[in-house]
């Protein structure tokens, strides 16, 4: 038995990986999906609270808005990490790791867009305003990650 074979058996992860999924094919899969699900947890956790925390803050200050803007991002990169976990995590086809990937960087150019229009240019009820094409790119891209889950799970 070599020390790699006997430190995956000590090794929690790994563990769990060959107990419910099966023996992986390699460690940084398991180490890069578990890390990519639980960032993205935390980061949709932490997007939540700072929300939260926002509602206590003066309303329509600079300071309110930018507290929401940390939630929103927080938020808004929590979830296709948590999403690309699982894509990496699982014995997926190479297409389905592309197809998430992809799909994960038009959810960061859509969070770029965010992040330079908000407020300003965010829901506002004068030109421009830029809410539907951030989020609109943001489901595009949000879709071709739920879709290489959903191939990942079948």
């Amino acid at each position: 038995m070599s020390e790699s074979s006997e430190s995956n058996e000590t090794n929690p992860l790994m563990g769990y990986y060959r107990q419910y999924i099966g023996d992986p094919d390699r460690a940084v899969d398991v180490y890069a999906g578990f890390g990519l699900f639980f960032v993205g947890l935390g980061l949709g956790l932490v997007g939540v609270a700072v929300f939260l925390y926002s509602a206590t803050l003066p309303p329509n200050s600079e300071s309110m808005y930018a507290v929401r803007q940390v939630a929103s991002v927080a938020a808004a990169l929590g979830l296709p990490a948590l999403l690309l976990g699982v894509v990496v995590l699982l014995p997926v086809d190479l297409r389905m790791l592309y197809l998430g990937a992809g799909g994960g960087a038009v959810c960061l150019a859509a969070i770029g867009l965010f992040v330079w229009a908000y407020p300003h240019a965010w829901n506002v009820t004068n030109p421009p305003d830029y809410s539907a094409q951030g989020v609109a790119v943001y489901s595009l891209g949000l879709v071709a990650v739920i879709g290489a889950t959903g191939a990942a799970l079948v």
